[in-house]
């Protein structure tokens, strides 16, 4: 009996798809980088304006629904967040260990995208970077006069299997 009670307690397995908040105006928008599309969300939130703006990175495990609520509630706080998934348009797969340089310059175009879209105010936005993404938001706030402030957000370990084969 109480085995079935601790499976009833347990999360469900299907994914819970991030809602936005009644306050927000949530779109898909896409913007080109080199060759390639980068499809991206925008959350606007309704109230006043205009709103800072922040560009949110995700990280080597790609734009995924946790990220995405992360995201949303950024926007809930008063912040015009552009969110790009910048693996999907240059057929980057799920977590891959050597990092490409052509996202560099797509997740700064993103900024680009973000300075000129509606409800932004005007001057210096922020960028906030997940695990990997923490890297671009460090590299953009020394690249990019735009940004006034950067906050990586990374994870770090003592593997050294992924980084150099050995271990």
């Amino acid at each position: 009996m109480s085995f079935s009670v601790t499976l009833a307690l347990l999360p469900s397995a299907a994914p819970v798809v991030a809602q936005p908040a009644a306050s927000l105006t949530v779109r898909s928008v896409e913007y080109t980088s080199e060759a390639i599309e980068v499809h991206a969300i925008l959350a606007v939130p309704r109230a006043g304006g205009p709103h800072p703006g922040v560009l949110f990175i995700h990280g080597r495990s790609g734009w995924h629904n946790r990220l995405r609520t992360e995201a949303l509630r950024l926007a809930e706080r008063g912040f015009v967040v552009l969110a790009p998934d910048c693996h999907t348009g240059g057929f980057i797969p799920e977590n891959p260990l050597a990092h490409d340089p052509a996202t560099e310059q797509d997740v700064e175009r993103g900024i680009d995208y973000l300075t000129s879209a509606p409800g932004v105010r005007a001057g210096r936005i922020g960028v906030v970077g997940i695990s990997r993404g923490g890297y671009h938001a460090a590299l953009l706030g020394v690249r990019r006069p735009e940004v006034g402030a950067s906050r990586p957000v990374a994870v770090c370990n003592t593997f050294t299997a992924p980084v150099t084969g050995v271990g």
